[in-house]
């Protein structure tokens, strides 16, 4: 076990809220996701929901102007569903969804206009994971934690293993943990330098597990445990990763629940060999657990800001590994990033059906100066489009390039600028327009005299 000196820190809260709530459509819901839903080069939300005993879905598409039309509810079973994904799990080019239950799976295949047929579902549940190429031939895989009623030892993390076409196989699984009592989550990226995704399992009372990945979607333990058996901490609940202190390698934010019920966040900083230290914790929130952490740079100065639910906030980074004020006091629960007014920064919208607008623009708060820009891109990992941003506007550079693991360049794509902001737009395409395969792949941008790397990910 391992633990550290920790500096523990109350964020200020901020003079001004960055978020203003534009929409309410008035849902319950379970969970949000958001991905384009029909092909229209705006971001739409789905929601999982339960109205009467029953469970379905329902979508909300963009109509650009931070307003959303539904679809309508569509039932699925009478079976409690509260999960749910957004990816192309056919790889047809359209967005589909998983929804999670109890004990079944159910895979629902986009046809590109917003609307979903049911097309297989499993009598298997894989809860708060994620999807990646874990083996790298070229497919989206899946990796969670089972439940007790799963065919695939109950209480694990169980990768599947997918064939492109909405089959899953069993492949590897671990129940073997040194410390605490309830797995939570799972989350994949890049820890060391080897090129395989590797994985972080979050157990409540037994800390952030770091596994690494042999590149065939089994994972080998590392001798060291984060965060287990910290007094007056339950968790972690979730972890979610970045560059917080910007020295190229993947940190992590692990949320829990804190004393007197107060949600807190611990940071990990990697060494770049799997191995981590830690020094602040956040004590932020009124009697909630952290249902979702995700990271963005909410105000456009060019370092990662957290964004955690149930917890009143959202950390403004400091691009040091440590972070300052709040920016926010939303969101209140589960929610989904996304750009509701393509101006190119970060709103949400909530399981309730709230729709929030940044308004970091609008008030003019200006970014980091060239010299201290960095880059980042979202989503990432991405399957069909990845948006790629510099907080950089007085040096612009004139082309983003992007490389292959073997150093080839693949592509390059030249900027477009507004007025925080310059940002790339990359399709998974070559520049003679082939599809690119699945795979990591390096974004490069010179900009003055210096260059910037980031790694991301085509699923």
């Amino acid at each position: 076990m391992i633990q550290g000196a920790i500096l523990i820190l109350t964020p200020s809260i901020a003079s001004s809220e960055i978020f203003e709530l534009v929409h309410d459509y008035d849902l319950m819901a379970e969970d949000i996701r958001s991905a384009d839903l029909n092909n229209d080069g705006l971001e739409d939300f789905a929601v999982a929901d339960i109205r009467n005993d029953s469970s379905g879905y329902e979508v909300f598409l963009s109509n650009g102007d931070c307003s959303f039309d539904s679809c309508g509810w569509v039932f699925v079973d009478t079976a409690h569903i509260d999960q749910l994904l957004i990816e192309d799990w056919n790889e047809d080019g359209n967005h589909d969804l998983m929804l999670v239950g109890y004990d079944s799976t159910w895979f629902y295949e986009g046809d590109g206009t917003g609307s979903f047929t049911n097309s297989v579902t499993y009598p298997w549940s894989l809860y708060n994971g994620c999807t990646a190429d874990l083996n790298a031939d070229g497919h989206l895989d899946l990796v969670g934690i089972t439940v007790d009623s799963s065919p695939y030892d109950g209480d694990s993390v169980v990768v599947m293993l997918g064939d492109g076409n909405e089959n899953f196989t069993f492949f590897w699984s671990l129940d073997d943990f040194p410390y605490g009592y309830n797995l939570n989550s799972a989350v994949v990226d890049f820890f060391n330098d080897d090129a395989c995704l590797d994985l972080c399992v979050s157990i409540e009372g037994g800390g952030a597990n770091f596994l690494m990945g042999l590149g065939d979607g089994s994972f080998t333990t590392m001798p060291d445990v984060y965060l287990a058996g910290v007094s007056g901490w339950a968790g972690p609940y979730f972890c979610e990763c970045g560059d917080f202190n910007e020295d190229g390698w993947t940190d992590v934010a692990a949320a829990g629940a804190g004393d007197m019920s107060t949600a807190a966040v611990y940071i990990l900083t990697n060494y770049g060999d799997g191995t981590f230290g830690w020094l602040y914790s956040y004590y932020i929130g009124s009697g909630w657990d952290t249902s979702r952490i995700s990271t963005a740079d909410l105000d456009l100065d060019g370092h990662l800001d957290l964004i955690y639910s149930d917890a009143e906030g959202s950390l403004q980074g400091n691009g040091d590994g440590s972070f300052g004020d709040q920016l926010s006091s939303k969101p209140f629960n589960k929610y989904a990033l996304l750009d509701i007014d393509q101006d190119t920064d970060i709103d949400f919208a909530d399981v309730w059906g709230r729709v929030y607008r940044n308004t970091t623009i609008m008030q003019g708060i200006e970014g980091s100066s060239a010299t201290s820009s960095r880059i980042q891109a979202f989503p990432n990992p991405f399957s069909l489009y990845v948006v790629i941003t510099t907080s950089s506007v007085t040096q612009v550079p004139t082309e983003l390039r992007i490389y292959d693991l073997t150093g080839r360049l693949v592509c390059e794509i030249s900027p477009e600028t507004t007025e925080c902001s310059t940002v790339y737009t990359w399709d998974g395409r070559s520049g003679t327009g082939e599809v690119l395969p699945c795979g990591v792949y390096s974004a490069r941008l010179a900009t003055g005299d210096t260059e910037q790397k980031l790694m991301i990910l085509k699923l």
